[in-house]
């Protein structure tokens, strides 16, 4: 069987891939859209988390058989790629903020989870996969990097799919050269060292990716505008918090335009109405964002739903990617030889307070009462 893919052309599933795709969690997948509310400022990014899985799988599968792993074990690979999203809530990482606060976990090990019970089980153990090898895989042990290390398969897809969708040029990575001169070593994914260079492709892209699409500004407000559309909603006993991880996009905007609490900012959200950055600021020394919330509220006398208060957190990790000789001896890491990555910011740390711009005073005036420094105009 072969499913036809936008950036990969046709992809080959086996009988358990097919079987896996069938299953519920898998195609609520179709559903989720993979970078959440960017397709307010990039429209083609309409993309989902489904196409990501099937091409996290393919490129999985090549590049194990480039290592000349064995047939069964490519295949337990190819499975924990396919499987290594279900766990994403609706709007995949804007989503992440709710989950970690009302259910203290990530969607990782929600995903995990969901690996061991339902149909997805029954599909592993009927065809004679351990499950429990999945899992690990999925946790980056027994050869798992190869999905989930910063040269795997999970970010050599996202890069070269949200580039395409989103029409932007950033995310272009050498992904032939990258899967022929990745390896293995002690249980990580390395490079040899004549795969450096697009290494560092994929380094940058990710990091300009970041950059101009997933902290794009109006990015962070609508993601902030929806992650509080569902707080109150939640805090209103309007959703029930156990629901949310498995809903559907759709399903989570029926809700929402429903719901008292959040039908004003889902409104807007819908109509591409979104609040407008009236104050940017450090992070450092910045109260809590609840407290700066409850001064807003305080002083200005406007409601929660006309503002947003955001932490945006933008860090770039590239964790150590061994870089080895051709007889596979650690000449040190890709950090430490790339003067070109050694280089890169290391990280932004932004608070943001957007609302309708007829409200910016009310809420500088509200901030400096916490002791926030607002620059004069």
């Amino acid at each position: 069987m072969f499913i036809k893919d936008a950036i990969f052309g046709n992809i080959e599933l086996t009988p358990i891939e097919s079987m896996l795709l069938d299953t519920p969690e898998m195609q609520r997948l179709r559903y989720v859209k993979q970078t959440g509310l960017a397709y307010l400022v990039y429209p083609g990014a309409t993309h989902s988390r489904f196409e990501h899985s099937l091409g996290t799988m393919h490129i999985t599968k090549e590049i194990a058989k480039e290592m000349d792993l064995e047939k069964e074990e490519v295949e337990m690979l190819a499975v924990a790629g396919l499987l290594h999203d279900i766990g994403h809530g609706p709007f995949s990482h804007a989503s992440d903020p709710i989950i970690k606060k009302y259910l203290h976990t990530n969607h990782e090990e929600i995903g995990k989870r969901l690996t061991t019970k339902g149909e997805i089980k029954e599909v592993l153990e009927e065809n004679g996969l351990d499950v429990e090898n999945i899992i690990k895989k999925l946790s980056g042990k027994l050869n798992g990097e190869i999905v989930t290390a910063s040269l795997g398969s999970d970010r050599l897809d996202y890069l070269l799919r949200d580039a395409h969708y989103t029409g932007v040029t950033y995310g272009i990575v050498d992904y032939q050269q990258i899967k022929s001169k990745v390896v293995l070593y002690k249980d990580r994914l390395a490079v040899y060292e004549q795969g450096l260079r697009p290494a560092e492709s994929l380094l940058l892209a990710r990091y300009f990716m970041s950059t101009t699409v997933y902290h794009h500004h109006a990015v962070v407000i609508a993601n902030s505008m929806l992650e509080k559309a569902v707080r109150l909603a939640i805090e209103n006993a309007e959703l029930e918090i156990k629901e949310y991880p498995s809903m559907r996009d759709f399903e989570l905007i029926t809700k929402l335009t429903s719901s008292k609490a959040s039908k004003k900012l889902i409104t807007r959200l819908l109509e591409r109405k979104l609040f407008k950055r009236v104050f940017v600021g450090s992070i450092e020394a910045a109260p809590e964002i609840n407290e700066i919330e409850n001064a807003i509220i305080k002083y200005s006398g406007l409601r929660e739903d006309e503002f947003i208060v955001s932490k945006d957190k933008l860090r770039f990790v590239t964790e150590k990617i061994p870089i080895l000789n051709r007889d596979k001896k650690k000449l040190g890491n890709v950090e430490d030889l790339s003067p070109i990555i050694k280089s890169l910011e290391k990280g932004r740390k932004e608070l943001i307070i957007a609302s309708d711009r007829r409200n910016k005073e009310k809420i500088l005036k509200s901030i400096k009462k916490l002791g926030i420094k607002v620059k004069s105009n």
